[in-house]
């Protein structure tokens, strides 16, 4: 089993209720919780098989922006969840 974060641009009680079909949905994830108190928005997910590529995109499936939280992250998340960077 494995462990990974991701911040997102999921901000609100609404767009968890947006994902959580995908998530419960998806084989592989066995848990996960999103905190929408933490500025990075951070999704973490319990896996036992499901590459991070492919929790990325069941998150962008969904309609949100995505980064999984690796060193160097903060970097690229400034630029992804920037409004002048995507619009």
């Amino acid at each position: 089993m494995k462990t990974l974060k991701f911040a997102t641009n999921i901000s609100s009680n609404e767009a968890v209720e947006k994902i959580k079909t995908q998530l419960n949905e998806s084989d592989g994830i066995v848990e996960w919780n999103i905190d929408l108190n933490d500025p990075g928005k951070i999704l973490t997910i319990r896996t036992v098989n499901l590459s991070s590529e492919k929790i990325s995109r069941i998150i962008s499936s969904a309609g949100f922006k995505n980064q999984e939280i690796t060193p160097g992250w903060k970097k690229i998340s400034k630029r992804l969840f920037t409004k002048s960077c995507c619009d």
